[in-house]
């Protein structure tokens, strides 16, 4: 359960993914019954997102998308979010400077091939090239945690 979780995290910043509207309810519920270090509310849902802004303005909040790209960023951007979320395949100097001039920050993911975001050596690549990505998201930050710090 969701509490389950916040007694295992404790006072740690955690990045919500929200999956359905239904969980955006519980999550608003949540927050409003506890004190939690949420980093980054993300969702490919708008409506889950504006639900959850509604009663937390304050919240930095990632609409993610693993298509249409300038789509999403304009969103964002008019939904007055702080985040847009790109699948690794999005990323392009393009993708990313409409972004940077909409002034969002970015968080790339990989949905399908996870373990090319596990490498270190093409998590530098990325870094060199898009030195302004706010957030990997990565099921092995262990490994990506020694690159970012560099």
């Amino acid at each position: 359960t969701f509490d389950e979780v916040i007694a295992v995290i404790k006072d740690k910043p955690v990045m919500i993914d929200l999956k359905s509207l239904a969980a955006a309810e519980l999550l608003v519920v949540a927050l409003k019954k506890k004190s939690l270090n949420v980093y980054l509310i993300n969702s490919l849902l708008p409506d889950a997102l504006e639900l959850v802004k509604k009663s937390n303005p304050n919240l930095s909040m990632s609409l993610q998308t693993y298509k249409r790209p300038f789509k999403t960023i304009q969103l964002a951007n008019q939904m007055h979010l702080t985040h847009v979320g790109l699948v690794l395949y999005l990323l392009s100097p393009l993708t990313y400077w409409a972004a940077k001039r909409a002034g969002l920050k970015i968080v790339i993911y990989q949905n399908y091939l996870s373990f090319i975001l596990t490498w270190t050596w093409f998590v530098q690549l990325v870094l060199f090239f898009y030195p302004k990505l706010d957030a990997i998201i990565t099921d092995r930050p262990d490994k990506i945690a020694k690159v970012a710090k560099r």
